[in-house]
């Protein structure tokens, strides 16, 4: 009698669970084609605007060489001064 109720089993909420499961993956799929039909299809890249962000960007990467260049100088300066990196260090 047990068996027939299903109270044998170690999870007697998983096809519950499992129901619930491939509904949700059924909407995602549903947002996901609603928002490609009317956010994503027909956008076209404004080649200025790329052309600026990567300026930007290649600006941003001069910097930040730089700033490496000065920590490595920094750390050499560590490496090479014990009592300087004392100091820095408390």
């Amino acid at each position: 009698m047990a068996a027939e109720a299903g109270q044998l089993e170690l999870n007697a909420f998983e096809p519950v669970l499992f129901h619930h499961l491939f509904e949700s993956i059924d909407t995602l799929k549903e947002a996901a084609a609603t928002l490609t039909k009317h956010c994503i299809t027909g956008i076209t890249a404004n080649k200025g605007q790329c052309e600026e962000y990567i300026e930007k960007s290649v600006r941003i990467q001069k910097r930040m060489k730089s700033k490496k260049r000065l920590w490595r100088n920094s750390e050499l300066l560590l490496l090479q001064y014990p009592l300087a990196r004392d100091i820095i260090h408390k």
